[in-house]
């Protein structure tokens, strides 16, 4: 039964522009990478790899802020 209602859900909302279908793909993509890339960090001990990653997670942060700040603008202009 609560397959159904998520289903309805789904269903009930507009479907996405090509725009924010790529939007959305690349947030998903961020998002992965900064979880793997916490994840790492976490059992990293090399002090050389342990800055990498932390760069790594610091470019990851400001892709999404971007990628936010480009939607909330009105970035769907296609």
């Amino acid at each position: 039964m609560a397959q159904s209602e998520s289903d309805r859900r789904v269903s009930a909302k507009a479907p996405l522009t090509p725009a924010e279908q790529e939007r959305q793909t690349q947030r998903d993509g961020l998002l992965l990478s900064r979880s793997r890339t916490l994840a790492s960090l976490q059992g990293a001990c090399d002090a050389r790899y342990r800055a990498l990653l932390e760069r790594t997670l610091a470019h990851v942060e400001a892709e999404l802020k971007k990628l936010d700040s480009e939607e909330g603008a009105g970035g769907n202009h296609a």
